[in-house]
């Protein structure tokens, strides 16, 4: 499961044994829609929804839109590799694609028919960013490679770009609590997955005994 909105719809896909993709919707009442429109396209994977049930994805290294009851749309503005990971009830997309440069910045579309982006540059490192969710204030987060190499956790305001790029904020790395069984446990990366209308962000963190722990950030 990888995308919730604010109806509580909630969107992800699965894998059998034999490597095939199943994307799915899941529906408040507890029903679930199989999303036949992006079922059979190679490497299907859906990642966000809105409280519309538009999707956003990536299919064979590609983003794509599926707005609810129509037909799959590239978003062919972000050129090659590239996914689109979130959208708010606004119609805004975020996600990753290539540059020209071979970096692998975030990027925000106004919409799905939009041909201007915004870049969404690391504050630091490779420019390696995965924007992850926006939410109705155009409130964007995600995580970026550091220079140690590892995933941090970043923030940024849609608003703020300049000249079509916006620079994230970096989020300050959780605090390990004490863990039983994980004496001396140290951080090692984390990711920040999804944000809501009230600002409260979530996502997992690594640790030094490779254990994961999910984290709220408001």
């Amino acid at each position: 499961m990888n995308g919730i909105a604010n109806n509580g719809v909630a969107v992800g896909f699965s894998i059998d044994n034999a490597g095939n993709f199943t994307n799915f919707v899941r529906n408040p009442n507890g029903t679930f829609t199989t999303l036949n429109a992006i079922n059979g396209i190679p490497n299907a994977m859906a990642f966000g929804i809105n409280t519309a049930g538009d999707v956003v994805g990536s299919a064979s290294g590609t983003a794509f839109f599926l707005p609810n009851g129509g037909s799959v749309q590239t978003l062919s503005t972000l050129g090659t590799g590239s996914a689109a990971f979130g959208l708010n009830d606004m119609g805004n997309i975020v996600g990753q694609f290539t540059s020209s440069g071979g970096t692998l910045p975030g990027f925000f579309l106004p919409s799905n028919s939009s041909v201007a982006l915004v870049t969404i540059n690391a504050p630091s490192g490779p420019n390696s960013v995965n924007a992850q969710g926006i939410n109705n204030s155009g409130l964007i987060v995600g995580f970026y490679v550091g220079t140690d190499g590892e995933d941090h956790g970043l923030m940024g305001q849609v608003s703020h770009a300049v000249g079509g790029t916006l620079t994230g904020t970096p989020l300050a790395d959780p605090m390990i609590p004490p863990v039983p069984g994980e004496p001396g446990a140290t951080f090692v990366f984390s990711q920040v997955l999804g944000i809501n209308d009230h600002g409260i962000a979530v996502g997992y963190y690594g640790d030094s005994t490779t254990s994961q722990h999910g984290f709220v950030y408001d």
